[in-house]
């Protein structure tokens, strides 16, 4: 799936600004590994609670 057909900005999803932010690293590395990341999608999720 590209971008232009995500229906979410990412960076409003808190889940991908944390990953961002916390694990950059990770997250680049994984990138240049040509893996995927996935997240939910932060409407579904927004009312759950998470520890």
């Amino acid at each position: 799936m590209t971008m232009s057909r995500y229906d979410e900005d990412l960076y409003d999803n808190p889940f991908y600004t944390a990953l961002e932010k916390n694990y950059h690293l990770l997250l680049d590395q994984a990138s240049s590994s040509h893996l995927i990341n996935c997240m939910p999608k932060y409407e579904l999720v927004k009312d759950a609670s998470f520890t």
